[in-house]
């Protein structure tokens, strides 16, 4: 149930579902924070790569979605090994 809480809003709020290219306010805020966006814009990157559609359908360069990935990651990486060294600390 916690990854569907997760999960969901992450493929409303990315562009998955509902295109997100021209969103303002708010929704330009959150869609920009979640990792998931920058997953899927990747991959219309590969799969869009030198057709005519690729200027509309892309937002970020490949690289910048790539090295937005890569920092998540490794941030996650550290933040979960920091939390799961302390609490085997504290058994």
């Amino acid at each position: 149930m916690a990854v569907s809480l997760i999960t969901l809003p992450q493929m409303f709020l990315s562009g998955a579902i509902i295109p997100i290219n021209n969103s303002s306010g708010a929704l330009f805020v959150i869609s920009r924070m979640l990792p998931m966006t920058y997953c899927i814009d990747l991959v219309r990157a590969v799969v869009y790569a030198g057709t005519p559609e690729y200027n509309n359908v892309v937002m970020f360069n490949p690289l910048i979605n790539f090295a937005v990935i890569a920092a998540l990651t490794v941030l996650c990486l550290v933040i979960g090994t920091f939390f799961f060294a302390r609490s085997e600390k504290n058994r």
